[in-house]
């Protein structure tokens, strides 16, 4: 075995042989094995029998294989691409096993955010994420294999147009927004295993003193007008502090609608441009 075998073998795992990440949020769903990197943590369970599917973003089970390996041996992952690929696939092929016995319909999703047309999104700033980006771009060549080799489906695509009840496991913001196109969507988020309901999505906001981001609603206009400290590009100008103001005065809530934001984005002269720039590229309209 290799210096590079063995780091990625070794990585930390929780259930199933998964990723800690990873292993966390399935527990979640399927509860732990003896395996459990943690056996006394204490969670609140979600039966995958309740959802018609579950998606899960491909870019977020590469990014927790490699964070398992450890910060210090993330660039030498970077020239490891087809060995990581090979443990992504075992990982995906872990994961169906598990939802092979329920009423959930596994979907492992893809896109390349970084290329999105009308600049939609950043670029990739740094040799890891171009690793990820390349490592996706590997693993997506695969996906006829794992269509035809697994019960799971994986697709490239970042719209969930289900209108059915979903759970996702992603660590993207801008993946929440498919909320809208669903009957019931629920985060299962990695890492924590936390489950989060679309009212609470607001806590994927950057942290600002401008504004209780608790109290705001989520919603594509705001996150992208407000940025989310992963993909999405930051405004051409900084308005936060306008917007902290305006939803203090009108008294925004997680429930006020994206036409009413519009609206009251639209009267303050300062925000209005910002509002008309960014309507023009709304995806979740």
């Amino acid at each position: 075995m290799t210096h590079m075998e063995k780091i990625i073998y070794e990585r930390v795992r929780s259930s199933y042989s998964l990723s800690i990440g990873t292993g966390i949020a399935i527990e979640t769903l399927f509860g732990m094995d003896s395996f459990a990197y943690d056996k006394n943590r204490q969670f609140e369970r979600l039966d995958p029998n309740k959802f018609d599917y579950c998606y899960i973003n491909l870019h977020t089970l590469v990014r927790n294989i490699i964070t398992s390996c450890g910060s210090k041996n993330k660039e030498l992952i970077v020239n490891n691409i087809y060995l990581l690929t090979d443990v992504i696939i075992e990982e995906i092929n872990n994961i169906d096993v598990l939802f092979r016995n329920t009423n959930c319909k596994l979907i492992v999703f893809y896109n390349d955010y970084f290329k999105v047309t009308y600049k939609r999104f950043l670029k990739p700033k740094n040799d890891i994420e171009r690793f990820i980006a390349a490592t996706i771009k590997l693993v997506s060549m695969k996906s006829d294999y794992i269509n035809e080799n697994t019960s799971c489906e994986m697709i490239d695509d970042f719209l969930i147009k289900t209108q059915k009840r979903v759970i996702i496991i992603t660590h993207f913001p801008v993946d929440l927004l498919n909320y809208t196109l669903n009957k019931d969507f629920v985060l299962v988020e990695s890492v924590h295993g936390t489950i989060v309901n679309k009212l609470d999505f607001n806590k994927k906001y950057p942290k600002s003193v401008y504004y209780d981001k608790h109290k705001l609603p989520f919603n594509e206009l705001l996150l992208r007008l407000l940025g989310d400290n992963r993909i999405l590009e930051k405004p051409f100008k900084d308005i936060r502090k306008e917007v902290g103001e305006i939803a203090e005065k009108r008294k925004w809530i997680p429930t006020t609608s994206q036409t009413v934001v519009k609206s009251h984005l639209n009267a303050t002269p300062n925000t209005r441009d910002a509002v008309n720039a960014t309507i023009r590229r709304l995806i979740y309209k």
